[in-house]
């Protein structure tokens, strides 16, 4: 099943509310994930359920409850469990990227528009591919200065296990993606769980993931975008996090700001 409750932070302390059934049937652990669509004041949570991508919007009450839309479809083929999610704050859309589950595991991109007379339902849109086949595991942010949607993918051992990182610029349902940079060109195994996040202070996106070609260790990395359509990207140094294998041995790397 597929949970929700709704947080209340007071101080340094968080109260929940009654827990809300999104799903009542088997899904995908590692495929769960949500963004908050502040145009809307809703939650998209998209997961996968019987191998295919489905999305439901969420309406926060006030008394602590969540209203639950109805489910829709963000994929039209079976996709893996791994996938981003992300609000475009320019587009008033929100955005998945994952891959395609067979067929050489493309790189696919979706962007879904809330609507309804109570802002529950949510219709996607198949937009353009970001990779043409081989990832893995996908991460996903919105860098508003630049309008800009910013993927960090591994990919399979056909394509020597790299670590990748592209932007795109979203006009209408189109998005035009730049090339394609290796954060790392070459490991002996995937890199699992990457992880995106974007500084409004310094309007840039951050990536946090494992270096497979230094001990596993924990890295990360400013992205500096360029003002081009699509944009391009410049990878700054890596700085160390963790100097341990820990850092690889542990699921589920994410970043806030």
């Amino acid at each position: 099943y597929l949970y929700a409750a709704l947080g209340t932070v007071s101080g340094t302390s968080i109260s929940f509310g009654t827990t809300a059934t999104i799903e009542s049937s088997s899904v995908e652990a590692e495929g769960n994930y949500a963004c908050y669509d502040s145009t809307n004041e809703r939650v998209a949570v998209c997961y996968r359920r019987s191998s295919m991508g489905r999305c439901r919007v969420l309406n926060p009450q006030s008394d602590g409850s969540i209203g639950i839309g109805s489910e829709a479809n963000f994929s039209s083929v079976n996709i893996t469990d791994k996938l981003g999610v992300a609000f475009n704050s320019t587009e008033g859309r929100v955005m998945v990227a994952y891959a395609q589950d067979g067929s050489g595991e493309p790189g696919k991109f979706a962007l879904g528009t809330i609507s309804g007379g109570n802002l529950d339902d949510i219709t996607f849109t198949q937009s353009n591919s970001y990779e043409g086949g081989g990832v893995q595991y996908v991460a996903l942010t919105y860098d508003t200065s630049k309008n800009a949607a910013v993927i960090l993918y591994s990919m399979d051992s056909s394509n020597s296990y790299k670590l990748r990182c592209a932007a795109g610029t979203i006009t209408g349902d189109s998005t035009s993606w730049g090339s394609s940079q290796n954060v790392i060109s070459s490991a002996s195994a995937t890199n699992e769980y990457p992880g995106i996040g974007y500084d409004e202070s310094q309007n840039v996106p951050v990536i946090v993931y494992e270096d497979r070609t230094d001990n596993n260790y924990g890295k990360a990395r400013v992205l500096t975008l360029s003002t081009d359509t699509p944009p391009a990207i410049t990878l700054n140094t890596a700085v160390l996090i963790s100097g341990n294998q820990t850092f690889a041995n542990s699921n589920n790397k994410s970043l806030i700001y």
